[in-house]
């Protein structure tokens, strides 16, 4: 309302507009601090992403999708001590969507999703499913997880081949064997020739989306032909 025209009101009348005006600001200002609250508390139990730290999540179709390949092919290809073993390096949108399908299935602890990260954010909400990773670093990788997961999936921050050289690197220290264990690199469409050229790997047929709608290609990479990701492009 224009409050210059109040003037042209009786008194009783200017004073009921007023305190009518007074309850709604106040009703609307409770409304948004309650949102806010709101708000606060679905974010403190998520992580989001970083721009700053190169992160860009998976659109949630992608990410489920990408979860339930890991999840699938890692079950089948699990060693005969029966616990299955999923890592998923630099790429933790994917393993929140393994977290939350494995939860949803009961979690019956035969099945292990870990998250590789250099974000140190993930281990004050995952604990011991957290592992700290720097991909310029292998090296570094914990004795006590090497040659231990039965499938691995990784998204590398950068696109270019010393990144992606580090990565699976990384990626074989990992696996359980390093030629056998199903793989899948994650990276730019432009990596093409480079991963195929260093480690073998062919180019399938889904290409991942991101939450950020991001103008570049993505492509997967697997040292196996991932039907579940609509298998490898023809040569």
């Amino acid at each position: 309302m224009d409050t210059s025209r109040l003037s042209m009101l009786s008194p009783a009348a200017r004073a009921a507009i007023l305190e009518h005006m007074n309850k709604s600001v106040t009703q609307t200002t409770r409304d948004l601090d309650a949102g806010a609250t709101e708000h606060s508390r679905e974010c403190s139990n998520k992580v989001g992403e970083l721009f700053g730290m190169s992160q860009f999540w998976y659109s949630k179709p992608t990410a489920t999708r990408l979860a339930q390949e890991a999840l699938s092919i890692g079950g089948q290809a699990a060693s005969l001590s029966g616990l299955k073993r999923v890592a998923f390096v630099s790429c933790p949108s994917a393993f929140v969507a393994a977290r939350e399908q494995l939860e949803a299935a009961g979690d019956d602890g035969e099945t292990e999703a870990m998250v590789f990260e250099y974000d140190r954010r993930f281990g004050d909400t995952y604990g011991d499913l957290f592992c700290y990773f720097d991909f310029n670093h292998p090296e570094r990788i914990p004795e006590e997880l090497r040659g231990s997961f039965d499938y691995v999936m990784a998204d590398p921050p950068y696109l270019d081949d010393n990144t992606m050289r580090l990565t699976i690197e990384s990626m074989r220290i990992l696996a359980r064997d390093p030629e056998t264990t199903p793989m899948c690199y994650n990276s730019g469409a432009v990596m093409a020739e480079s991963v195929r050229a260093h480690a073998g790997w062919r180019e399938c047929r889904f290409h991942p989306e991101h939450a950020s709608n991001l103008q570049n290609e993505f492509s997967c990479f697997t040292n196996y032909d991932a039907k579940g990701l609509d298998g490898w492009y023809d040569d």
